[in-house]
């Protein structure tokens, strides 16, 4: 009993039943003031508290990035899945998410994107429109620019509803807003769209500088005018059905399903060979298609390349082509010719600053000249570049010529204690000045050797901005060029102190896409976003979970 502690129990003794007792407190088991588990479970993490705002902050992420609905976090499967996860968590509902905490995420956003436009030199945008599941118009509007690391940056920067019609005006009035919205500067204004008629009276109205009409677009415009069906998936059809035509051919005339159907028809050799030519010449404007809408930044630089190389090339009737291939030729190459006949000077040089396409090997030697001149001319008026050239000379130190000793300084001496010569023997003025108070020996010595050394820097002497864009010019076209698949933007970031002034006018041209891919990609995920379980999602909404 001892070794268990009830020896110090205190025991009770009563006389009348001749009985001990132990007290009652003493069996009583006292209260504990420490909480147990269940109950500290039970007590919610107040809404403010960092762990109750770190999980909202994730719902809110899942919600924006996996295109899921409000109405999830109302879900009683979503709820309980929380509550396992963390019983202590109490998600908000779906009012919170839809007028408070999504629209501060997209305020954030915003302002760091602003933040971002603000440090940029020129900005290019996109802009295209869709029509939602519940007919309603929207415009979508990108930007795209190269960061001060020579890298492409693009934003979505709003998918707006437009309730009126999509005319010109209309247009142009939604896109000014935008422009002022972002504080992105009108002048100079480039903008690259489809080739809509109500798109090009956009693009005077706003007195763009450049409005390029995106190049997968036109290409596909010149394809199916010409064939006058969807080009993409017929072509698509014809070079499945040629890779299997054999195992095709050889199921149709299997005996159970020739039983079957007995009117089974085959294409003819003849026109088994028109679709081979078909395939053949529509080959190349497919991969051109699939690599200006797949690759990650294709700027108006690859425009004029790939379409000479189509016009003096690819679309050139050719000796064995048959009778339709050649007309077919003749109908795309005649559509395309009109397509950048006013755009040329423009995209000739942007082209140029692309180290890739610096010749310029599909014009003759004058428009190269010229293009190159218009380069001199507009680098050599740029503002707020310096260019010098520090001209710095020095004395070979070598056996030969050992260095000259310092000259000893002279005592200093008062006017007075120097005997004055006779006036015969006038001392000469440089002896004169040595012997009287002067200079450290440093600048003695200069006196008396610096015109035979020069061992001074002399100062920048600034070189005329014409001159130093000539000269940069000069040299950037000797540059050896650089493959297909090299990064242009790559060259530009280690070659731009050797070419300050071209570098300005590279980040000014380079940046402007080549197709408006950007805008439309947002039309598969703006798809996702009102579907038909969204479809009365507010346009406002639209924009931010977009954005």
């Amino acid at each position: 009993m001892e070794m268990h502690g009830l020896a110090c129990i205190p025991v009770k003794h009563d006389r009348n039943n001749n009985t001990d007792t132990i007290p009652s407190k003493i069996l009583t088991k006292p209260a504990s003031s420490q909480q147990t588990l269940p109950n500290v479970m039970a007590v919610k993490y107040p809404p403010k508290s960092s762990k109750a705002m770190a999980i909202t902050d994730s719902i809110a992420n899942f919600i924006i990035k996996d295109l899921r609905p409000y109405r999830i976090v109302d879900s009683p499967e979503f709820r309980a899945m929380v509550k396992t996860l963390d019983s202590r968590y109490q998600c908000p509902s779906r009012k919170q998410f839809y007028d408070v905490l999504i629209p501060q995420k997209y305020e954030a956003v915003k302002t760091q994107v602003q933040d971002r436009l603000k440090n940029a030199g020129q900005i290019a945008i996109t802009t295209d429109g869709w029509t939602s599941r519940s007919t309603e118009s929207y415009v979508t509007i990108t930007s795209t620019h190269i960061t001060d690391e020579w890298k492409l940056q693009n934003f979505v920067l709003q998918t707006r509803c437009l309730p009126k019609s999509h005319t010109g005006e209309n247009l142009a009035e939604a896109i000014t807003k935008a422009l002022d919205e972002w504080n992105i500067p009108r002048t100079p204004l480039f903008v690259v769209s489809d080739n809509a008629a109500n798109v090009t009276k956009t693009g005077d109205l706003l007195k763009c500088e450049l409005h390029l009409g995106c190049y997968a677009h036109t290409l596909n415009l010149a394809v199916q005018k010409c064939l006058g069906v969807q080009w993409n998936s017929a072509y698509e059809m014809l070079d499945r059905y040629l890779s299997m035509q054999a195992a095709v051919v050889s199921v149709l005339v299997s005996k159970d399903l020739k039983n079957k159907d007995k009117d089974l028809k085959f294409l003819s050799d003849d026109e088994t060979t028109l679709a081979e030519d078909v395939v053949t010449c529509l080959k190349p404007l497919k991969a051109i298609t699939t690599t200006m809408c797949s690759e990650t930044s294709p700027t108006a630089s690859i425009i004029l390349p790939i379409h000479y190389q189509l016009l003096d090339y690819v679309l050139l009737p050719k000796e064995g082509d048959s009778p339709t291939i050649v007309n077919m030729k003749k109908s795309m190459s005649l559509n395309l010719k009109e397509r950048y006949a006013t755009k040329e000077n423009m995209l000739n040089k942007v082209t140029a600053l692309d180290p890739r396409f610096k010749t310029l090997p599909y014009l003759p030697e004058e428009d190269r000249l010229s293009v190159f001149d218009t380069l001199v001319r507009e680098a050599g008026n740029l503002s707020n570049t310096n260019t010098q050239i520090t001209v710095k000379t020095e004395p070979v130190d070598n056996a030969d010529n050992p260095p000259i000793p310092p000259l000893p300084v002279l005592p200093t001496v008062s006017d007075d204690s120097v005997p004055h010569p006779p006036e015969e023997n006038p001392i000469p003025p440089k002896i004169m000045k040595i012997e009287s108070k002067s200079k450290p020996s440093s600048s003695t010595l200069n006196d008396i050797l610096g015109d035979v050394y020069i061992s001074k820097v002399c100062p920048p002497l600034k070189k005329p901005k014409l001159q130093a864009a000539e000269d940069e010019i000069s040299q950037y076209k000797s540059c050896p060029g650089i493959p297909l698949n090299a990064n242009k933007l790559n060259w530009w970031k280690e070659n731009q102190g050797q070419f300050p002034l071209l570098a300005v006018l590279a980040k000014k041209y380079l940046c402007i896409p080549g197709t408006s891919v950007p805008s439309e990609r947002v039309f598969s995920t703006a798809g996702d976003i009102v579907s038909a379980q969204r479809a009365n999602l507010k346009s406002k909404h639209v924009d931010m979970l977009i954005f």
